[in-house]
């Protein structure tokens, strides 16, 4: 009985220690300012992070993975917490970069609920559906954490875009225009003056 005991306890604590590392203490989530967008129109996607007391931020660099041939970089702002950095080293991947603004308390970073990273804007040039989500794939990427040399452990989940045709007049308001130009060339005609 103490064997089966002691086998249960020990199972139960490394389910326990499984999911407890595998638990992230920053999130990345996004917003997108419309659910369908039309072509030759602009939208933006807001990313947030949800940064843990514990893991708190001195910067940061990513990499966004988007399908470029249905959509257009405008242009990335970083959010009011932030000062715009350029990244460390070029690449042909579109990034953005921020760091915690100078003046702060020694041993601090910038933590906290729903802290906005960067507004990316975007201009939708083809029909479609597309994912927008964030990358890591170079050594200098990441979230820098207050000790030196460490990083956040984090977790994102890629947003769906939904590229709709422009819209178009429907036949009731071609109807309506219509009328409009036959009334004005009524009242046209009727002012002219005859000629005999």
């Amino acid at each position: 009985m103490r064997k089966r005991i002691l086998i249960t306890v020990s199972l139960t604590l490394a389910f326990v220690l499984i999911v407890a590392a595998q638990s992230y203490a920053l999130v990345i989530h996004f917003n997108l300012s419309r659910v369908d967008v039309a072509v030759g129109s602009s939208f933006n996607v807001e990313m947030f992070a949800d940064i843990g007391s514990d893991e708190q931020l001195l910067g940061w660099d990513i990499d966004f993975d988007f399908d470029n041939t249905q959509m257009t970089l405008d242009s990335i702002m970083v959010g009011s917490n932030w000062v715009e950095a350029p990244t460390p080293l070029p690449d042909d991947d579109v990034s953005v970069a921020g760091l915690a603004p100078f003046g702060l308390p020694p041993g601090t970073g910038i933590w906290g609920e729903n802290l906005l990273l960067a507004t990316i804007s975007f201009n939708c040039i083809a029909e479609g559906n597309s994912k927008f989500d964030i990358t890591m794939d170079d050594p200098k990427e990441g979230f820098a954490l207050i000790t030196p040399g460490a990083f956040a452990s984090w977790s994102s989940k890629s947003i769906d875009i939904n590229q709709v045709a422009a819209p178009i007049p429907e036949p009731g308001t071609w109807v309506l225009l219509s009328m409009g130009f036959v009334g004005l060339a009524g009242v046209y005609r009727k002012r002219s003056p005859e000629k005999k």
